[in-house]
């Protein structure tokens, strides 16, 4: 009994070895990372935030009124 209980952890011993030996190798076959785009120039940028929408609500009761501050 107890060499068969040695055989069957050798034989997963030596199958985990060699499925963990191939696991590197697959990623041989796999397609090549491709690269992120280059981050936009800052005048890119700049413009953009120009052109971002921009609006107000007013507060009609969304917010406690002893939150507000007067001045």
């Amino acid at each position: 009994m107890k060499t068969r209980r040695l055989t069957v952890t050798f034989l997963g011993g030596i199958t985990l070895a060699v499925a963990m030996s191939l696991a590197p190798a697959a990623t041989l076959w796999a397609n090549p990372v491709t690269t992120a785009p280059p981050p936009p120039s800052m005048a890119t940028v700049q413009a953009s935030y120009g052109q971002l929408p921009l609006s107000f609500e007013a507060n009609q009761g969304q917010v406690d009124p002893q939150l507000l501050v007067h001045h």
